[in-house]
């Protein structure tokens, strides 16, 4: 599919879920760095604008709109209640286990009965009770608790009712109108037009708090509220959304924004984006935006979410859903080396890794900013094709985790426990979203492996020119036995070696390397056997799924035949070829393993 975007040719490719968006200009703006999501639901039956959503305890959704009906949908996209008791736009709308709760622009509040979730459709138009007393349009509604319903409106008023009577018991005036409302255990926080918004006791109505922005530029009204633990966050005509320390009224931080779109889920915020409000963009604990999710063919007006998945309503009559992505995740881990391991262990390397909707890369480095979207990582993996993540309790390894494929096994290393489990729980987190999607089409497996060929060619080839002394490109046996020697001195410092011994495991070596018989090894055939070796490795990591993993030494040294010679704390215990206990390997020991 081809578009035009400020001007600039843009490639994109769809599947269900997720577009990616790829520019051929050397300067990207911002949005085209940012993963753009699709929906993968739509609520579709609405004959105006929707006005408000909301999920219900039970994950079915409730919209509401300016046709003067609210809509219960199921988790099919199918509506199976329409509540059509207003004289007016439907501008709010909450729920609590069993009743829906709607406010109007005809001052109204009413409380219905919900839908059971295998009901067939049904239209009703008679609520089981009304809330009366507002003089103006109802702008938010939320309940509190079991007992009190809380309703914020145009007229300046905030009132909260008795849910089972409508009877009302309490109300805090404002001295402007009330754009919207959100209550925190005891607390009541509002949203006001003259751009404050206020920190209430909601049982005594006493003023605890008011956040007001800098209005030297004048002020700009609030739009919509929300809050999450000690944190508060209002977005204003003035196009943005500001973070406020709920315990020092203190203001955070500004971030740009459209509209009155707004919500906080698990670690992340959603705001109103795009020139025309029409997009919702999601931002990280961390700050950053990472994301944008588009579908509305007019402004976004309402959002909620829970932690996986992000609903919105729009003046286009449509409500869809989203799934939210993890955010990114950056870093140095180690990552083990792909080489042969036929001399000594595979070593680990520092690598600077991105984590990213749901795709592991690694680099040399950490790219430049001006690299950044261009810098071709040295391998990839995708989580979707991933079967599981082999935690270090697993491995038996500190900070270890190992991502298997049907194309490898990576293992990679973080430098503490704390690096560890933040980077465990974000691919785990990653690997539960595109459990949740389609594979990525843009990701091109051919491509994959050839990275993933790429680099541990590399690493063959570090190796086999550490070992070719002469440097003619061949490994002699005299070569092979030097190496040999050189990781049994390694492991085995204070052992006496049998240099019989090592000459036996160099031929070896030798004769399952040699293909062509000609006497040595060359770097094909040094390739051709680490490729076979790795095989045989992913293979026996995709069979350990099936049965419980066996106890793996701490440390060990690997000859290349699938075996390891444990060293013994001074060398009091048999090792597995040292039969005889003398803290050395003979050519009997040998030749019986």
């Amino acid at each position: 599919v081809s578009t035009q975007s400020t001007g600039k040719q843009v490639n994109v490719v769809m599947s269900k879920g997720v577009i990616k968006a790829s520019s051929g200009g050397k300067n990207k703006s911002l949005d085209s760095r940012l993963a753009i999501i699709t929906p993968v639901l739509s609520f579709q039956g609405h004959e105006d604008s929707v006005r408000c959503i909301f999920v219900t305890p039970f994950d079915e959704i409730i919209t509401g709109s300016d046709d003067h009906t609210a809509r219960q949908w199921d988790l099919y996209g199918r509506c199976v209640k329409t509540f059509s008791g207003h004289n007016g736009p439907v501008t709010a709308v909450c729920c609590n286990d069993s009743h829906l709760y709607t406010g109007s622009e005809d001052t109204r509040a009413i409380k219905w009965s919900l839908a059971p979730s295998d009901a067939v459709h049904e239209e009703v138009w008679q609520g089981a009770l009304e809330f009366s007393g507002h003089e103006g349009a109802i702008s938010s509604i939320c309940c509190m608790g079991d007992a009190g319903l809380c309703t914020g409106s145009l007229d300046g008023s905030v009132r909260i009712w008795d849910m089972d009577s409508a009877e009302e018991v309490a109300s805090v005036p404002h001295s402007c109108a009330v754009a919207a409302i959100a209550v925190q255990e005891y607390y009541l926080f509002t949203a006001c037009s003259n751009g404050s918004a206020k920190m209430w006791d909601a049982a005594s109505g006493d003023l605890l708090k008011s956040f007001d922005p800098d209005t030297r530029g004048g002020a700009s009204s609030l739009l919509n509220l929300c809050v999450r633990g000690t944190i508060l966050y209002t977005a204003s005509e003035d196009n943005t959304v500001r973070k406020w320390d709920v315990e020092s009224g203190a203001c955070l931080r500004t971030v740009p924004a459209v509209g009155s779109a707004l919500c906080v889920a698990d670690n992340c915020v959603f705001t109103g984006s795009g020139a025309n409000g029409d997009s919702v963009k999601v931002w990280s604990s961390g700050g950053g935006s990472y994301a944008v999710f588009r579908g509305h063919a007019g402004p976004v007006t309402s959002i909620c979410a829970t932690d996986a998945v992000l609903y919105t309503a729009g003046q286009d009559g449509n409500a869809h859903a989203y799934v939210v992505p993890p955010a990114p995740k950056i870093g140095y881990l180690e990552k083990k080396g792909g080489g042969t391991s036929l001399f000594g262990r595979r070593s680990w390397q520092k690598r600077y890794f991105t984590l990213r909707e749901g795709k592991l890369s690694y680099f040399k480095e950490e790219p430049s900013k001006k690299q950044a979207d261009s810098s071709e990582p040295l391998g990839t993996v995708l989580l979707h094709d991933c079967s599981e993540i082999k935690s270090a309790k697993e491995l038996k390894r500190d900070f270890c985790m190992t991502l298997v494929t049907k194309q490898r096994a990576l293992m990679i290393r973080a430098a503490n426990k704390s690096d560890y489990t933040e980077w465990k729980l974000n691919l785990d987190a990653h690997l539960a979203y595109v459990r949740m999607v389609k594979r990525d089409q843009l990701a091109d497996p051919a491509k994959e492996s050839l990275q993933i060929e790429r680099e541990e060619e590399h690493e063959t080839a570090e190796i086999f020119n550490n070992l070719d002394i002469d440097g003619d490109g061949q490994l002699s046996q005299h070569e092979l036995e030097q190496a040999v020697a050189g990781v049994m001195s390694e492991e085995y410092a204070e052992a006496e070696q049998d240099n019989s011994v090592i000459q036996e495991v160099a031929q070896d070596v030798l004769d399952a390397l040699d293909t062509d018989g000609d006497g040595t090894v060359s770097q094909q055939e040094f390739q051709d056997a680490a490729r076979r070796r790795r095989e045989a490795e992913l293979a026996e990591l995709v069979q350990e799924e099936e049965r419980e993993p066996e106890p793996e030494p701490e440390a060990g040294l690997e000859l290349g035949f699938g075996r390891e010679l444990e060293p013994e704390p001074g060398f009091q215990q048999r090792g597995p070829l040292d039969t005889d206990g003398g803290a050395s390997v003979t050519r009997e020991d040998y030749r019986l393993d």
